[in-house]
């Protein structure tokens, strides 16, 4: 719930005539897997993916106004390196993991995480 939060404090600011200062950036990390069993998948999505994000900050300059910080967290598709890119980042992220999108590292990641998500109070991973 913090993250929604902290989102729907930026969307009041901006929409009460405030300015960015509540937030410099909107920090949303990809759990990838340009490595491991599935990297012919992953690299071409990881790709497109970053593209998009690098499209939304240059054409519109983020999310109302609110550049998209996005960086990756190599999974190699393991639920354990997964696991670990999600206690690293889970802090910081605006949207969580698995608010990339797609599965966050692989299926059996993304069960581990939901439950992670919802013992934290995180918003929910969302499923791809």
């Amino acid at each position: 719930m913090k993250h929604f939060a902290k989102l729907s404090a930026v969307t009041a600011a901006l929409a009460v005539g405030g300015s960015a200062d509540v937030a410099e950036s909107l920090y949303a990390p990809n759990l990838s897997y340009r490595t491991g069993p599935f990297a012919a998948t992953g690299i071409p999505l990881m790709n497109g993916q970053k593209d998009y994000i690098e499209m939304l900050n240059a054409r519109d300059g983020g999310i109302g106004g609110i550049k998209i910080d996005f960086a990756e967290c190599e999974t190699g598709y393991s639920t354990e390196k997964g696991v670990e890119c999600y206690e690293k980042t889970k802090g910081e992220a605006i949207v969580p993991h698995g608010g990339r999108l797609g599965l966050p590292g692989g299926l059996q990641c993304a069960c581990v995480l939901l439950g992670r998500c919802v013992d934290d109070r995180e918003l929910p991973c969302e499923p791809g």
